[in-house]
């Protein structure tokens, strides 16, 4: 396959991976230079679908805290939309890990997360008693 590269070296090409392990290799040639460069690219392709997901890391369900704003922490699917107990938005980074404080009320507190990615919805929920 040939592809012609624009005026600052960049080229679009698509081709076609086997499931699993491919190896890949890119000549370039340039008229500055006789010699053509040539690059393996090595990349694994995974066809299975990926899993939506939401979990919170911190803090552990039926814990006590005393102060009355809490931290939340947690991890889900890269890409997913995260709301904590529908009004918080918790925005997820590259990696998926995502943060978000709440104020807890005295008491019992039911904190419920939605993630939400490519139509499809995961939640999760702990239970955290405030005493001050």
């Amino acid at each position: 396959m040939t592809e012609q590269a624009d005026g600052e070296g960049n080229f679009l090409a698509t081709i076609p991976l086997a499931e699993g392990f491919n190896i890949l290799e890119v000549i370039s040639h340039n008229s500055a230079s006789p010699e053509p460069k040539r690059q393996l690219l090595q990349l694994t392709y995974d066809s299975t679908p990926l899993v939506l997901f939401v979990n919170i890391t911190q803090p552990e369900d039926g814990v006590t805290a005393p102060n009355r704003v809490l931290r939340l922490s947690g991890e889900t699917l890269p890409g997913a939309q995260v709301v904590v107990n529908e009004i918080i938005p918790a925005n997820p980074d590259s990696a998926g890990l995502w943060q978000a404080d709440i104020v807890l009320q005295p008491g019992v507190n039911e904190i419920s997360v939605r993630a939400t990615h490519e139509g499809k919805t995961a939640t999760s929920s702990i239970t955290v008693t405030h005493e001050p």
